[in-house]
C-alpha cells in the first residue's frame, strides 16, 4: 500500500528541490542571476507575470497549508506568505518593483555566496523534512 504523505511533506519536497536548485545556481552562476534580474526589472510584462505567478503560488500554498506545527511547516508557511506579499507588490507596484531591481545587491559577491549557501541549506532542510521516515 502506498505511503500517504502529509501536505507539509509534499510541499517540503517541492520547495526543497526548488530552493536547492536556486541556491546551487546562485553559487555557481551569479552572472546568470544578474542578467535575469536586469531583464525582469526592465520588462513591465515580465514583472506583472512574475507577480501573478508569485501571488498564485503563495495563495495556493496558503490555502492548502497555513501551518505552524513544525520547523518545516513554519518555513513553508513563511515562504508562502513572502511569495503572496511579493506577488502583490509586483502586481500593484510595478514602478516600485523596478526601483527595487535597480538597487538589488544579493547577486554580488560575497553576499551572493552567503545567500546561495543559506538557500542551499534551507532546501536541504526541507528535503530532509519531506523525505525523512
Amino acid at each position: 500500500m502506498p505511503e500517504v504523505l502529509s501536505v507539509t511533506e509534499i510541499l517540503a519536497r517541492i520547495y526543497g528541490l526548488g530552493l536547492l536548485a536556486s541556491g546551487v545556481a546562485l553559487l555557481f552562476d551569479r552572472g546568470l542571476y544578474r542578467r535575469l534580474l536586469r531583464e525582469f526589472g526592465d520588462s513591465r510584462a515580465l514583472t506583472l507575470l512574475g507577480g501573478l505567478a508569485a501571488f498564485l503560488i503563495g495563495a495556493v500554498t496558503l490555502a492548502l497549508h497555513n501551518d505552524l506545527s513544525s520547523g518545516a511547516a513554519i518555513l513553508i508557511t513563511i515562504i508562502a506568505w513572502i511569495s503572496l506579499i511579493e506577488g502583490l507588490f509586483y502586481i500593484a507596484g510595478i514602478a516600485i518593483a523596478h526601483r527595487f531591481f535597480e538597487k538589488i545587491t544579493f547577486v554580488r559577491p560575497p553576499v551572493s555566496n552567503v545567500m546561495g549557501g543559506v538557500v542551499v541549506l534551507l532546501g536541504l532542510f526541507l528535503l530532509w523534512a519531506g523525505f525523512a521516515p
